[in-house]
């Protein structure tokens, strides 16, 4: 009896033991691991206040990170509906909650679209739109007037500028400075360095430039009328260290046709930064560049073949095979070629009403001229000297060819009606 006991107790024991130890290993989600579904964080757009002919204040509130950071956040305008983060914009900080943002550099009378933007993991999501009207500037107060100082100093990344403010146009300036790019007439919208306000002169530091490229620069002043620019100067920036342009041949031109042609290079040594682009450069001069035709044919050092193609008959083409690297942009020597001459043309001559229809017509050495009689009478085709050419009596709708093959003016008439005449002139 106690035996038995015991044993039941034991097996109660272990049966608890093991529901202990399952259910303390068991996950409320039964043991799935699973993690917030992250979406698009969730932003409104704040009403705009404070504006004057060139900005304005905004903001936004982002209620929701979507489950994940919000990395970047600010607002986005533009003169026409739905401005997105290609368009002019403020970054204001990162992660929830509300932020202001101040909108400058806008042009006075003049309506803009704004949203508020958050970006997480999951993309860029916009609240809602609000349009605005900058006000009118006081009368008599038009944009300042300025000039942009020579760009000097230039490193790999960084290089000064400034500018001159001759007049403040009537108005107070309340912001200078300078705005660059990479591409033509850069503004406030693209990267810029604000340089206190007034007339007169100032300078202006470029930083977080990439070796090697070129940048365009204007100075700008901002009055109540709006923004103004400077004359546009253009530089570019120091190489890296330790690195110069590749080195390469161009290789003889084959498979040359009328139209088309084939080319290459050899990259043999890639200066010590990779090869991002090459193929030929050609033209009717000499030295072409990538301002020329072109060809981009990978990236890389070795052999590359290449086709030019759009070519113009009989004509003389300079090429050079290129690469470029971080350096700039080294050519290989230039080898010249000539495109197969066009083929012959054929040209028509009308014999219709006792006449030679054209009368005088223009042709190459190897060009076909052919006459057909239109007429019910029968005419004839002879070129005055008697040998050049002579069809003999044609009859109606018969026809008569003839190749050039010598230069020169060939008088011809019907020797049936003496009175028809007319004339070819050949040239080379």
């Amino acid at each position: 009896m106690l035996k038995n006991s015991t044993q039941k107790f034991s097996s109660i024991l272990i049966a608890g033991l093991f529901t202990l130890f399952v259910g303390g290993c068991s996950k409320p989600d039964g043991g799935l691991n699973t993690s917030p579904t992250v979406t698009l964080p969730t932003v409104t757009t704040t009403v705009v206040s404070g504006i004057t002919p060139t900005g304005v204040i905004s903001g936004g509130t982002v209620a929701s990170d979507g489950n994940a950071t919000v990395t970047a956040r600010g607002v986005v305008w533009k003169t026409s509906t739905n401005p997105t983060t290609a368009d002019s914009k403020t970054t204001d900080g990162t992660g929830a909650g509300n932020f202001v943002s101040n909108l400058t550099g806008l042009i006075a009378t003049t309506t803009y679209y704004v949203r508020a933007y958050a970006t997480n993991s999951a993309g860029t999501s916009y609240g809602n739109e609000i349009s605005f009207t900058t006000t009118t500037p006081p009368s008599g107060v038009v944009l300042a007037t300025l000039t942009t100082a020579v760009v000097n100093g230039i490193t790999q990344t960084t290089a000064a500028s400034g500018g001159t403010i001759t007049s403040d146009g009537g108005g107070a300036v309340t912001a200078r400075g300078i705005a660059w790019n990479t591409s033509t007439n850069p503004t406030i919208a693209n990267s810029f360095n604000a340089s206190g306000t007034g007339i007169g002169s100032f300078n202006g530091s470029l930083t977080g430039l990439n070796a090697n490229t070129t940048y365009f620069v204007r100075a700008y002043a901002t009055n109540s009328a709006g923004t103004a620019y400077g004359n546009e100067v253009t530089f570019t920036t120091s190489p890296a260290p330790g690195i110069v342009l590749p080195t390469l041949t161009t290789s003889a031109i084959s498979a040359i046709t009328q139209t088309t042609a084939a080319g290459g290079g050899n990259i043999t040594n890639d200066g010590g930064a990779a090869v991002t682009a090459r193929g030929i450069a050609w033209g009717t001069s000499a030295n072409p560049t990538i301002a020329n035709s072109t060809t981009t044919n990978g990236t890389g050092i070795g052999t590359y073949t290449s086709s030019l193609t759009g070519l113009t008959a009989n004509t003389i083409y300079f090429v050079r095979a290129y690469a470029t690297n971080s350096a700039g942009t080294a050519y290989g020597n230039q080898v010249s070629f000539t495109t197969s001459p066009a083929g012959p043309t054929t040209f028509n001559i009308s014999i219709s009403g006792f006449a030679f229809s054209p009368s005088t017509l223009t042709v190459r050495v190897g060009d076909i001229v052919q006459w057909t009689n239109n007429d019910a009478a029968a005419h004839t085709v002879t070129s005055n000297n008697g040998t050049s050419f002579s069809s003999g009596s044609m009859a109606q709708n018969a026809i008569f060819t003839y190749t050039a093959t010598t230069t020169g003016s060939f008088p011809y008439h019907c020797a049936i009606h003496p009175s028809m005449t007319a004339a070819i002139t050949v040239i080379p």
